[in-house]
């Protein structure tokens, strides 16, 4: 028979093998695309025109506000370097103790719609604006915010689309502010907004891959709230520990 005791005991473990897999699967993918840098730029300049065709080419001109020295790009680059991982780390770590079943459901999001990134990221490898004529890095090259930014060996280079870099930021804030009051929502809101700004004015997402990526995390929070509620009508629930109710 097992206790809840030994359940409490067992669930970090689980854990850790789930995000194991997720990195390995993540950098078995990075290791297909390391060659496409041409495949990858010629998918760039493809969503570049694609966004003109929709009018919403609006990469270049909003980085020209903020490409020169000063308040403006130092401040969507320090939002676009460390605004994002105390975010969407900090969000699971405050749901698995605060809300555990908010937790399940956003820590599922997080794979499923990470999943179907990774099939992005192996089919349609795109390079970021950065690696394009007339747009300007805004992180400064081997500085610890270049790092933070794009540690070597840890990213796809060719993966600008989908934005998880704002999909998840996005669902992160959701998690955290739903059923909070006006003025926690709104906040959040704000934030995600900005972070959305700081992947485009500083060269590293477009504006498409900004809609990709809330679409797709979007996607994948509604696939982890189904599989959640199903697991609570077939009384499954009660094969986790919860100390506190959602």
């Amino acid at each position: 028979m097992v206790t809840r005791g030994s359940r409490v005991r067992r669930l970090p473990g689980s854990e850790l093998v789930l995000i194991a897999v997720a990195f390995l699967a993540y950098m078995t993918i990075r290791a297909l695309g390391v060659g496409d840098r041409e495949r990858a730029l010629v998918h760039a300049r493809s969503m570049l025109r694609w966004e003109h065709l929709a009018r919403i080419d609006v990469e270049r001109g909003a980085q020209h506000v903020v490409a020169a020295p000063g308040f403006g790009r130092e401040l969507f680059t320090a939002v676009y370097v460390w605004g994002y991982w105390p975010v969407v780390i900090g969000a699971l770590i405050y749901t698995r103790f605060r809300h555990p079943r908010r937790y399940r459901v956003l820590r599922n999001a997080l794979f499923v719609s990470g999943a179907l990134g990774l099939v992005c990221f192996a089919t349609f490898p795109v390079a970021p604006p950065r690696m394009l004529e007339n747009f300007v890095d805004t992180v400064p090259a081997g500085s610890r915010a270049h790092f933070v930014a794009h540690p070597s060996g840890l990213v796809n280079a060719y993966a600008a689309f989908p934005s998880f870099h704002i999909g998840w930021f996005a669902i992160a804030w959701l998690a955290v502010v739903w059923g909070r009051a006006l003025i926690a929502q709104l906040a959040g809101l704000a934030a995600t907004v900005l972070m959305a700004l700081a992947v485009v004015v500083t060269a590293n997402h477009y504006v498409l891959d900004v809609v990709g990526g809330l679409l797709i995390s979007g996607l994948g929070l509604a696939v982890a709230y189904r599989f959640e509620m199903h697991q609570r009508r077939d009384g499954r629930e009660r094969q986790w520990p919860l100390s506190r109710s959602a």
